[in-house]
């Protein structure tokens, strides 16, 4: 497939990650860090936010995409709109979608900016009429959403109350992770720690006999502390079962849980001395690392391909312009892609051997999409 490497795992080196020293300002963070995975089965439809040009109003689409899959046209013109919302200029609104069919999206109300908390909300996609339940007002807007199960783990966060601000450093947060089981008017308190940034990685697999754990997995978090980056598992109940530093000098972006099944995280990492970036993967049961793919660049993109140690990265446009940057990488073959072209940006779907099939129809100046997830 375009775009993709691989490597043997006898020629794999297995680079040793200590945490010393400073980890580089974070004000690059926020951008970073874009998650790398796959989706476990191909889909009936997806569900997706579109921006309007202004920015500040976006709507909330269903479209199918179990149709003929040379119909170029198929997705825009049999796409749904469920649902309208009004937010601050240029913050979309991101979220994730269950398998049940409960969406749940975060939102920075109009008037809001960077740095203020947000509203997550949650609402019944399969209901005929949508009506969006306010979960939180003081969630984190900078973060993925995920369903364990039907429960859903979010983070907030604020700054410590002990920390005088300083001009020359980053002041550290203290992050909760929450968890809200879908009924109740409240959240639960998981997991707390003291950070400069914290965000959901995913769901691992639970060790097999582990009592009490969740069949839909335990979350990993990434921590970034002064001293450097560090991988988080959390057990049954919050505590955490093991943690592994990453690398005072390595930058790190494009985390997730190995689609693979592995109980294990895969990332693009790069020293900050060196022009390429490596992706890894870090086995959770022993923090072994290996190198899936070297020579790349930070801002590659990529996405674990099914059941192969190897990705798929951005490439260039199919007619030589513009960049083809892939999101989600299906079981069965086909991508979701964000191209960035000189008229702007769009979002296709392509099944193997198929066309672009564009999410947003070509005359539509639409800021960009915001995926919340796949329908079985």
């Amino acid at each position: 497939m375009p775009g993709s490497g691989s490597s043997s795992r006898s020629d794999r080196s297995r680079p040793t990650l200590m945490a010393r020293g400073l980890f580089p300002f974070l004000g690059l963070l926020a951008l970073m860090l874009a998650l790398l995975g796959g989706v476990p089965e191909a889909p009936s439809a997806l569900l997706y936010f579109t921006t309007a040009p202004s920015g500040t109003e976006s709507e909330l689409f269903r479209t199918p995409v179990g149709m003929n899959s040379r119909d170029v046209a198929g997705l825009v013109s049999s796409r749904e709109a469920l649902w309208t919302v009004r937010h601050a200029p240029g913050f979309q609104p991101r979220g994730t979608l269950s398998a049940a069919g409960r969406a749940a999206w975060l939102l920075l109300p109009p008037g809001a900016g960077v740095g203020d908390p947000a509203r997550l909300q949650v609402v019944d996609v399969k209901s005929p009429t949508l009506h969006p339940r306010l979960v939180d007002e003081d969630a984190l807007y900078l973060q993925q959403l995920l369903f364990q199960g039907e429960r859903l783990l979010y983070l907030r966060g604020a700054r410590a109350a002990d920390v005088v601000p300083t001009a020359t450093e980053q002041e550290p947060w203290t992050f909760s992770l929450l968890a809200w089981d879908g009924e109740s008017a409240g959240s639960s308190l998981l997991y707390q720690t003291r950070a400069l940034w914290v965000m959901l990685v995913g769901l691992a697999p639970s060790p097999p006999g582990e009592q009490h754990s969740s069949p839909s997995g335990q979350p990993v978090l990434l921590e970034i502390h002064p001293s450097g980056p560090v991988l988080v598992e959390l057990g049954a109940g919050g505590a955490v079962r093991r943690s592994w530093s990453l690398g005072h000098s390595l930058l790190v972006r494009d985390l997730a849980v190995d689609p693979n099944g592995d109980r294990a995280v895969v990332f693009l990492a790069a020293h900050a001395q060196r022009a390429s970036a490596s992706l890894l993967r870090l086995e959770l049961d022993t923090g072994d690392v290996e190198e899936l793919q070297e020579g790349l660049s930070f801002q590659s993109s990529p996405r674990m391909l099914p059941g192969e140690d190897n990705a798929l990265i951005t490439e260039v446009g199919r007619d030589g312009v513009g960049l083809r940057f892939p999101q989600h990488v299906l079981a069965n073959g086909a991508v979701l892609y964000r191209l960035q072209e000189p008229r702007g940006l769009t979002w296709v779907y392509v099944e193997p051997s198929g066309p672009d099939r564009r999410l947003v129809p070509e005359a539509d100046e639409a800021q960009d999409v915001s995926l919340l997830g796949f329908f079985p």
